[in-house]
């Protein structure tokens, strides 16, 4: 948690959390990227590995899933949708596309 956190948390009167479990933060990490659950054979894998890399690695295989592109590509097709037919009569083509580039790299970390 961080110290930020900690100052509101103490106001309330209300103790940290205890840190996820493996089980739980390979899930709470699938979810989040994929929008699926991980297969069984996944979460035993990583409740497995003790390597200081292995959360690493989970989300490293994670992002390079097809399953991460389809569920940020729908949210990518959702916003050139609503720029397509909400905006066509008021920002050139080029204009959305450009837009859009931008937020695709901005989301990547570029």
């Amino acid at each position: 948690m961080t110290s930020s956190c900690s100052p509101s948390l103490s106001l309330r009167e209300s103790p940290p959390r205890p840190r996820a479990d493996r089980r739980t933060l390979i899930r709470r990490a699938t979810f989040d990227l994929t929008g699926l659950p991980p297969t069984p054979e996944e979460i035993e894998a990583f409740e497995k590995d003790r390597s200081p890399q292995a959360f690493e690695k989970v989300v490293d295989r994670l992002l390079a899933s097809p399953r991460y592109g389809e569920r940020w590509g729908r949210h990518w097709l959702d916003i050139a949708r609503y720029a397509k037919t909400m905006c066509a009569a008021l920002i050139p083509r080029a204009a959305i596309y450009a837009v859009l580039w931008r937020l695709c790299l901005s989301r990547l970390g570029h």
